[in-house]
């Protein structure tokens, strides 16, 4: 779109002073994501395309150098590739002014190995596609080609203007940094000395510009937490009385998620969560694991006590009794089957354990119209029975872990067969 503020025409002038990538820059493009492709005998680099005798197919080794090109490639056993083409993005970080500016390309790499017929055929495109402006207390602007939207993040259409473009997620696209990076002096000043390929590109500047908090984390060395706090924001804000602790006391946080999550388990149980007693633990893992197991002991607790309250409620046995309360004198008995009413919440749930089932935990004594029995041979439990008191249908006739059992045609068949006597409790 044409660009109607200020900023975004100061921006579209200043975007036309930029150079393209030099020749250097389009070289390292086109070492990125090199893959060093190993047969028997030879491996040959996706960079360059060419080979070389090897032994490291009986090797273990996880990266390799190419020794013509000097492209770092991950090794990937192939014997019979011969060909590696791809797409991916680069990205560089340099300063126009008092603006902070990241510029991203999609790099096209199509690359034949050469073999007994011919040289290494290469064919390599680095285009530039967008790019992002930066700047204190100023919203991003985003001025590049448009994009072909669908399912994909390298459908670019690069015969489209280079203009301002409204904000989405295809330009938050980031690759492999290349050429020499420039930081703002602001960004230096708040801590960010250098840009950290681990975190986010956009978002470390962004937080590191407008984030007093991001630069509290940065001058302490809390690099996983400033990681932590690009993608789960809410979680760093929330716990940052802990945080302030933590950078006091020189602890440095190695691992984000695990840390975050041993502090919230400590809240949870009551804990004192600005003692570094418990937040900066030595052994980060065992801490985080006893948190865990202390707050899994705090649930069960809470699970029997509001488990004791449910069954002895008054009110909610006084409601069952009220709902299905007439039929709890029936007694239905034959080939060695009784089947009786579950007479109180209680037996509810001791039905429910005894066969590993949901009668108790989804609340089936709550719902109207629903009748509650369980058929046993002596003291043993075969299937419990959900019974419409309504259409007097059997929705229901479960046995342990909601399997049927060999007496289930019996057990319906019985039911069935003395349905009368339920049926009367209602004309009673």
């Amino acid at each position: 779109m044409k660009a109607k503020t200020k900023i975004q025409k100061e921006v579209v002038e200043l975007s036309s002073t930029l150079l393209p990538f030099t020749s250097e820059e389009i070289a390292q493009a086109q070492k990125q994501y090199s893959r060093v492709y190993v047969g028997k005998s030879v491996a040959w680099c996706s960079a360059c395309g060419h080979k070389w005798d090897s032994d490291l197919w009986n090797r273990r080794k996880k990266t390799e150098t190419c020794p013509y090109c000097g492209a770092k490639g991950k090794v990937v056993k192939s014997s019979g590739k011969r060909v590696s083409e791809g797409k991916y993005y680069v990205t560089k970080i340099t300063t126009v002014g008092d603006w902070q500016v990241l510029r991203t390309a999609l790099c096209d790499r199509r690359v034949e190995r050469e073999s007994i017929f011919g040289p290494a055929e290469v064919r390599f495109s680095c285009d530039e596609v967008f790019q992002r402006w930066m700047r204190k207390e100023t919203i991003d602007v985003v001025i590049g080609r448009g994009a072909r939207y669908g399912m994909y993040y390298d459908l670019w259409n690069l015969e489209t203007p280079w203009e301002v473009r409204k904000d989405h997620y295809r330009y938050e696209v980031e690759g492999y940094r290349i050429g020499k990076t420039t930081l703002l002096p602001e960004l230096k000043r708040n801590g960010l000395k250098k840009v950290r390929d681990e975190i986010s590109f956009r978002e470390q500047i962004f937080k590191m510009l407008n984030e007093a908090k991001a630069e509290i984390l940065a001058k302490a060395g809390q690099w996983a937490l400033l990681k932590h706090m690009c993608s789960h924001h809410s979680d760093i804000i929330g716990k940052w009385d802990s945080i302030r602790i933590v950078c006091k006391h020189g602890y440095i946080v190695k691992d984000s998620s695990m840390w975050v999550d041993m502090v919230e388990f400590l809240r949870k149980c009551g804990k004192d969560i600005r003692n570094p007693h418990y937040i900066c633990p030595v052994d980060l893992r065992k801490a985080h694991d006893d948190a865990m197991r202390a707050d899994q002991r705090r649930r069960a607790k809470a699970e029997a006590e509001r488990l004791r309250k449910t069954i002895t409620d008054p009110k909610l046995q006084a409601d069952y009794e009220a709902r299905v309360g007439r039929f709890f004198g029936v007694m239905i008995a034959g080939k060695g089957i009784e089947i009786q009413p579950l007479k109180t919440i209680r037996e509810v749930w001791e039905e429910g354990e005894a066969m590993h089932h949901c009668v108790f935990k989804m609340g089936y004594y709550k719902h109207d119209h629903t009748l509650l029995l369980s058929a046993r041979r002596g003291d043993k439990r075969l299937e419990t029975i959900e019974l419409n008191t309504e259409s007097w249908k059997v929705v229901q006739s479960r046995g342990l872990q909601n399997q049927r059992t060999k007496d289930h045609d019996k057990i319906l068949d019985l039911l069935k067969a003395n349905m009368n006597k339920l049926q009367r409790c209602v004309n009673a």
